[in-house]
């Protein structure tokens, strides 16, 4: 035994100043990462595909890299944080200090001592297959969450090179005494990398907790501790809840969909689902286009099963464009996905937003699973969704759960360089990833989108993409950019049928039209008189019919419900939804409309209501109305929007008068002599949100010309014409003067499409600095999307000297959140406090906090007239404004 390598620390806790000897941590990570391999058949396939070698050439090599991802701590500069823990293990101090992390370290050591190792004897590897090495290297020494660079300084290693060098050698004796280095493959390697990455990371994580691994300071055999590592680590990996539990293999339409009645049967795209189309299963893409309303999520979640039970995934995950969506898509899984899995199994369902903390549901189900593990029995377990607390609580576990719905952000921030963002691929991987309304994202986002797809067909990881309207050209991108990363030429796309499922694998590409189960035909009227809208909303309401009008912006949308409020239309009649409210307020406005005009709705609940809001009402949200506003938007989402205007068929009849839909439309005149400001002239700040002028144009024309949205005969018809774009059914030009106005627009779009290529890692640069031209950062400042920079604004009230969050009771993380309301960074700056002793007292109100405040602004609210609040602040020119807010209406600068 060399003791040599014994007297070093790799970890200590504050709290009983035990500490757990450095080589007995590398080899607790170690048997994580081999325990993990052995349990999880996907991440098996996954480095076999990623390889292109059997398990067992390449295990030895990951798992001596994992043995070695905390060598950097042999090195006086980490050894010495702690002085007297150095002299009870009987070591001087020397007095070495560097700003430098013990991953660098360990980096600088691979390239000086270990690289070295492998060229002599007894495994005389050549430079073509040691810089192969090099991309597991960069991987185990980036398991901080981003890769590092070697800093290159023998002294940070003085007086520990021979123990951090017999390590080496024990490791080389334990891991790679057999191994057979037939490789020289750097490409692979390469992209093993980033599994590799993820792999390590939540294997250090995992082993670096004293719940599973007990600290030890007593000398033994390494390959001694060795075995007790692996006994531990099988416990670990076990009640951590990473692993997934097996699909259920006798699944069929109604107990995989158990909430549907048992008269419904399949759709044409929900029998597609349910076949496995190719005949021998492998890594595969598809994108489902069918009519809102028409059961794509249903036939998402039967192919992603029929999927799981070909053993090409362990689970899934639904990525949606809002956190409304999102919110939605959960509580939706939470009563079927148990269906997907083996009886009796707990598989965690997740919600992975960046304000999770503040769903309810979500929050019970990880107090449901601490609940069932303190107790053998529990009434109803199986009636609510469950989450383990090991994977709850860190957002950044949150795509390793089997089951989870979230915002598309989290699941593009694993191809960002964001720190972790190789932990959020690694659960990717394991999952089939379905993203819903695939057509709602500018070029920056679709591009990250596309670079996603990349990484998940090299790493063989099948995609769902769902849509009710997608251009031809679009659709063709997705193709080609799932097949790049399967290293296939993507095929001519010629369909143009609706609805549609295009499916992509190895194999081969089929487009197979399917027949429609339902079909729009909303008749729309045009005005370009604001009054007409405010008229329709009066009758409606007079009829005891429910309307709805979609405004473009936060701004318009609250000018409308303060007019219909100055009208005399009662204030419990009307309702007003945005983005721009407290997380609680906002949550809870969700909630009533939904109950309101969801299918469960009465005609008693819904009488005379009407909703005023903005793009959160056009996104997945299962929502009717007997009558449906809207201002002039791109044709996508007229069609989105018209798909809320008789959604569903009702057992009571609708109010007289309002038997069938109507959307009217504000919208200026199609004329072909026109201005420049054509649209904002009539919508003013619009043109920001929507500012592809010939886009509306042409929308605005069609929907005249053809005086209804009639879907799905129309559906392509509307799509390419609107966008101009490559079609079967002629061209639809749009004036010349707005073609010159949005030359601006275009440009804009390829400088988002440069900003993403820049923003993306690059898949075949492998996990390293060079993959990205940018920092790596934390996660909540990497764009997912571009837009105006934004603030977090933590809403606190102050009444009587006494400060309280926006949610009063107990200061927790939740509250926090839930107080919370998004606003422009240019717009509020900082508040504006003229009392310094208010001033001091919210300092440590903030200090009270979970997270003291951080990524936030904490802005102080005093009572008002008319139930606002009201505060000062200063914008990002330094001007002073006030800042007003209500529970009816939202936040209003000023």
């Amino acid at each position: 035994m060399n003791d040599i390598i014994y007297p070093f620390w790799g970890k200590w806790s504050k709290d009983s100043g035990r500490h757990h000897l450095l080589v007995y941590h590398c080899l607790d990570v170690a048997a994580v990462v081999q325990v993990l391999i052995e349990k999880d058949e996907q991440i098996r396939k996954r480095i076999v595909r990623l390889s292109d070698r059997p398990i067992q050439d390449i295990l030895p090599l990951l798992l001596f890299f994992a043995a070695l991802h905390d060598v950097g701590k042999f090195s006086p500069v980490f050894q010495e944080k702690l002085p007297d823990l150095i002299k009870l293990l009987g070591r001087k101090v020397t007095g070495t200090t560097a700003q430098v992390h013990h991953t660098e370290l360990g980096s600088w050591f691979w390239n000086a001592h270990i690289r070295s190792r492998l060229e002599s004897e007894p495994f005389c590897l050549r430079s073509r297959q040691i810089i192969s090495l090099d991309a597991l290297a960069e991987a185990a020494y980036g398991h901080h969450g981003k890769p590092v660079s070697p800093k290159k300084n023998r002294r940070h290693f003085r007086g520990a090179e021979d123990a951090a060098t017999a390590f080496v050698d024990q490791a080389i004796s334990l891991f790679l005494k057999d191994m057979p280095f037939l490789f020289d493959d750097e490409e692979s390697f390469r992209r093993l990398s980033w599994l590799f990455s993820g792999l390590l990371v939540l294997a250090d994580w995992i082993g670096s907790s004293e719940k599973w691994f007990r600290y030890e300071q007593t000398a033994v055999p390494l390959q001694e501790y060795w075995s007790a590592a692996l006994s531990q680590a099988e416990k670990a990996v076990e009640e951590c809840g990473v692993l997934h539990p097996d699909p259920c293999r006798q699944g069929t339409f109604h107990t995989l969909l158990p909430n549907l009645p048992p008269e419904t049967k399949p759709t044409s795209l929900q029998a597609y689902a349910l076949t496995d189309v190719f005949p021998n299963p492998g890594p595969q893409m598809h994108i489902f286009e069918d009519l809102t309303g028409s059961g794509k999520t249903e036939a998402a979640l039967l192919r992603a099963h029929g999927i799981m039970t070909a053993g090409e995934a362990s689970g899934l995950f639904f990525a949606l464009p809002t956190m409304a969506t999102a919110n939605a898509m959960y509580s939706r899984m939470a009563q079927t996905y148990r269906a997907l899995f083996t009886e009796g199994s707990r598989p965690s369902l997740m919600l992975s937003h960046g304000a999770r903390a503040i769903h309810e549901e979500f929050l019970s189900s990880i107090e449901l699973e601490k609940a069932t593990a303190q107790s053998t029995f529990m009434e109803d377990e199986e009636s609510g969704p469950e989450c383990r607390r090991w994977l709850s609580d860190n957002r950044k576990k949150a795509l390793l759960a089997p089951c989870g719905a979230g915002t598309l952000d989290q699941a593009l921030l694993g191809v960002l360089p964001a720190r972790h963002q190789c932990l959020r691929l690694l659960g990717l991987s394991r999952t089939v990833l379905i993203a819903d309304e695939i057509h709602a994202y500018d070029e920056y986002t679709g591009k990250i989108l596309q670079s996603l797809l990349t990484f998940l067909g090299a790493m063989g990881t099948s995609v769902i993409l769902l849509t009710a309207t997608l251009t031809k050209a679009l659709r063709k991108q997705f193709v080609q950019a799932y097949l790049l990363g399967r290293g296939l030429e993507a095929p001519d796309l010629e369909c143009v049928d609706f609805p549609l499922a295009t499916s992509v694998s190895d194999e081969g590409c089929l487009e197979v039209p399917l027949e429609s189960t339902r079909k729009i035909d909303v008749p729309v009227q045009l005005t370009d008189n604001p009054d007409d809208m405010f008229e329709a909303l009066r009758q409606a309401h007079a009829a005891g019919a429910c309307s709805c009008w979609i405004r473009n912006t936060v701004n318009d949308a609250v000018a409308a419900y303060e007019r219909l409020l100055a009208e005399g239309i009662p204030q419990e009649d009307v309702i007003l939804f945005h983005a721009r409210f407290a997380m609680v307020d906002r949550l809870d406005t969700e909630k009533r409309v939904l109950e309101l005009f969801g299918k469960n709705s009465t005609p008693e609940l819904r009488k005379g209501k009407i909703v005023i809001g903005t793009q959160v009402l056009e996104q997945s949200l299962n929502l009717d109305w007997d009558i449906l506003l809207s201002d002039l938007a791109p044709m996508d989402l007229m069609i989105q929007r018209a798909g809320r205007c008789h959604r569903f068929a009702f057992s009571f009849a609708r109010p007289i008068g309002h038997e069938k839909p109507l959307m009217i439309v504000l919208s200026p005149e199609p004329d072909i002599t026109i201005s420049r400001t054509w649209y904002a002239n009539l919508l003013g700040d619009s043109v920001w949100v929507y500012p592809r002028q010939a886009v509306l144009w042409r929308t605005a024309h069609l929907l005249k010309q053809e005086g209804r949205i009639k879907l799905p005969e129309k559906a392509r018809n509307l799509m390419e014409k609107a966008y101009g774009g490559e079609n079967a059914y002629g061209g639809l030009e749009a004036p010349e003067i707005l073609l010159e106005a949005d030359k601006k627009a275009e440009g804009d779009d390829r400088a988002k499409h440069t900003m993403a290529y820049l923003n993306t890692l690059k898949l075949d640069q492998g996990y390293s600095i060079d993959a990205s031209d940018m920092r790596w950062e934390e996660d909540v400042r990497v764009p997912t999307r571009l837009g105006e920079d934004t603030i977090r604004l933590r809403l606190c009230t102050v009444q009587n000297g006494k400060i309280s969050l926006w949610v009063p009771g107990r200061m927790t993380a939740t509250a926090c959140a839930r107080s919370e309301v998004p606003v422009s960074a240019i717009k509020v700056k900082e508040p504006l406090i003229a009392d310094s002793a208010l001033k001091q007292e919210l300092e440590k109100f903030k200090e009270s906090m979970p997270d003291q405040g951080k990524y936030c602004v904490l802005m102080p609210l005093f009572a008002s007239n008319n139930e606002e609040w009201e505060g000062k602040a200063v914008d990002g020119k330094g001007r002073n404004i006030k800042i007003l807010y209500s529970k009816r209406t939202g936040i209003r600068l000023g």
